[in-house]
């Protein structure tokens, strides 16, 4: 059994707010919350949606980006959630799990959901909006020393015209690695409607980015190398 890891990018203000839950190889639910349409979201407000997601679906760890502070990741720790709740900074480097390879956490993990994507078969919601961030992240690239890093996501949003906070959730899914609790549930997926790579995902991916770029005139870069 695979284990349950949920993630959240509390993001930055006006972007948007991903919740995310993946079991091994599927993504199996994710929810947005867009400040500009649904309102500010409190801190508190956010904790307990998190809160209820770990309930919800038995989750084994989550992962809150705290590169803009720690305080939903105090509240989940005060609510009972300190043993699956564990903050994580983009630009750390101390809990790098290869720091001979990566430049920062945010480097490692978006290679992680790179290699996931060639060697794992993923299985994902079949949604606009998530592909064109996934198909955004371009190839890393290598320091003198050799080391791997992602340009910077303020780079990235220039360029796309929008935050990619998706495919930053995601990435966090990747954060560390997670054992599967035994009392765990095995999770039903919600949607059949997936794109998995045996269906050519990555050909998709392309496909849907392109067809956003037109539609918002925005400027496309590299897509996984291709």
């Amino acid at each position: 059994h695979a284990a349950v890891i949920g993630a959240c990018d509390s993001a930055r203000s006006g972007d948007r707010i991903p919740r995310m839950i993946r079991q091994g190889r599927n993504i199996i639910n994710y929810e947005v919350h867009c400040p500009l349409t649904d309102g500010v979201m409190t801190t508190t407000q956010l904790a307990g949606l998190i809160a209820k997601d770990i309930v919800q679906f038995n989750v084994d760890a989550y992962f809150v980006d705290c590169t803009n502070g720690w305080g939903v990741v105090d509240l989940l720790h005060d609510m009972g959630f300190k043993q699956v709740v564990r903050g994580v900074v983009f630009s750390e480097t101390k809990s790098l799990l290869e720091p001979n390879r990566f430049v920062n956490k945010r480097s490692e993990m978006m290679v992680a959901v790179r290699d996931w994507f060639e060697t794992d078969e993923p299985s994902i919601p079949d949604d606009d909006a998530l592909h064109v961030d996934i198909t955004a992240i371009p190839e890393p690239k290598e320091t003198a020393a050799g080391k791997l890093y992602i340009v910077p996501k303020d780079k990235i949003k220039e360029q796309l015209g929008m935050s990619p906070d998706l495919m930053d959730t995601l990435a966090l899914t990747f954060a560390f690695p997670v054992r599967y609790n035994e009392g765990s549930k095995t999770i039903q997926k919600k949607d059949a409607n997936k794109v998995t790579k045996k269906s050519s995902s990555l050909k998709t991916f392309r496909r849907v980015s392109q067809r956003a770029s037109n539609a918002n005139h925005v400027t496309r870069i590299n897509i996984f190398g291709g």
